[in-house]
């Protein structure tokens, strides 16, 4: 799996998501971005974001874009 965003797959994204819920106590989104490609969610303006998950605000967005959990500092075996 690429350690860069916009290399995800919907897979890495999903994974992603997961955990940045899980570090961030978010409620579950992952529904929300199914089939979405790491090059899609980094494009995603914050508003877009929020649209389609309201309850856990820019957060999870936030980190995609370098500002926060990267994909390479989660713990491999979660």
């Amino acid at each position: 799996e690429s350690e860069i965003p916009t290399q995800w797959s919907p897979a890495n994204v999903q994974k992603w998501l997961l955990w940045t819920e899980h570090l961030y106590r978010l409620p579950h989104a992952g529904r929300a971005f199914q089939e979405l490609s790491g090059k899609d969610l980094c494009a995603m303006s914050e508003e877009a974001f929020r649209q389609r998950s309201p309850q856990c605000g820019d957060t999870p967005l936030s980190g995609a874009r370098g500002q926060g959990p990267h994909l390479s500092e989660r713990p491999r075996d979660q």
